[in-house]
């Protein structure tokens, strides 16, 4: 029977709940932890107006010890700090297969994780962060204002490429142009990686954003009705894609650049704009399949908003 989740550590007693707006950092892989907690300290924050929310979605009694650690460093830091543990099973511990549905990948435990986290936050504003993703250290900064600034935008997001363990293989950004056909995405366009400053996008991922705790609550409650279709690739895009749907804004910061960080044998490697090119994924009907990862040449217009007839 695993154990019912809850906070291992909360000072957040006595705070004022709704002050400030919360950082969120995701966890599910302990080899991320030194070298995100590495770049996170040199990050620009102004901490006492920042509720720290770390969420640790294994049933990993390492991964629990490693965070609290950073959680003893931290917590007098922030407005308030709390570690939660949800005793799911550990993307560490899952096996990662290219041709399984969504049910029996690693997506539900991150979808419910997501589900929970809602719960936990209660400012109107929280950045997340995810375990394996190295931001830049105005990221949180930059996005928050782009939130506040710009009247439409429901989120705005920083830039992230894709991965494997090939550290020379091109790969996709995590900002998407998409086409949805009823609960269907049957069409997928990662942008180019040339693009500056602010652009609106049509979906993102999850490794490093700002929105608003309303918006995010109310685009989940339109999430089940596709959850039988929902592409083992395409979860986080198609969440946000329902922000967009709902006639908000997602915009793209491409002045910050994330590093993807993906572990090979022993060795980490890290992703980034180098490794960066413009990529489609389609569905298929007459094989009830997609085709991934279609490379786009950048030609005339490399900043372009092209689309397949």
């Amino acid at each position: 029977m695993p154990k019912k989740a809850d906070y291992i550590f909360n000072n957040m007693k006595n705070k004022d709940k709704k002050k400030g707006f919360t950082l969120v950092m995701t966890f599910s892989r302990r080899w991320c932890i030194h070298n995100f907690f590495a770049t996170f300290m040199k990050m620009d924050l102004d901490m006492k107006n920042i509720h720290l929310l770390i969420f640790d979605n294994t049933d990993n009694a390492l991964i629990e010890k490693d965070l609290m650690y950073w959680v003893e460093a931290l917590k007098e830091a922030f407005l308030s700090t709390r570690l939660w543990k949800s005793y799911s099973r550990g993307v560490d511990r899952l096996i990662i297969d290219a041709d399984i549905g969504f049910k029996g990948s690693k997506l539900p435990f991150i979808y419910k994780m997501q589900e929970d986290i809602i719960k936990l936050v209660h400012t109107d504003v929280f950045v997340q962060l995810e375990d394996d993703t190295l931001a830049p250290p105005k990221a949180v900064t930059k996005l928050v204002k782009i939130l506040k600034t710009h009247k439409n935008c429901g989120v705005a997001t920083a830039i992230e490429t894709g991965r494997s363990q090939d550290p020379w293989a091109k790969t996709r950004l995590g900002v998407h142009y998409i086409k949805m056909k009823g609960h269907m995405l049957i069409e997928r366009l990662s942008l180019s990686p040339h693009h500056k400053g602010h652009v609106k996008v049509e979906g993102c991922g999850f490794y490093c954003f700002a929105t608003y705790t309303n918006i995010w609550r109310e685009a989940f409650k339109k999430m089940p009705a596709d959850m039988d279709n929902i592409p083992r690739f395409a979860m986080d895009n198609i969440f946000t894609n329902k922000i967009y749907q709902m006639g908000f804004d997602i915009i793209a910061d491409f002045s910050l650049w994330c590093a993807h960080m993906n572990i090979a044998q022993t060795i980490i490697i890290f992703w980034g704009k180098k490794q960066a090119i413009k990529m489609a994924d389609l569905w298929i009907p007459k094989y009830k399949t997609y085709a991934q990862g279609i490379m786009l040449h950048d030609n005339l217009d490399p900043v372009n908003k092209e689309r397949f007839p």
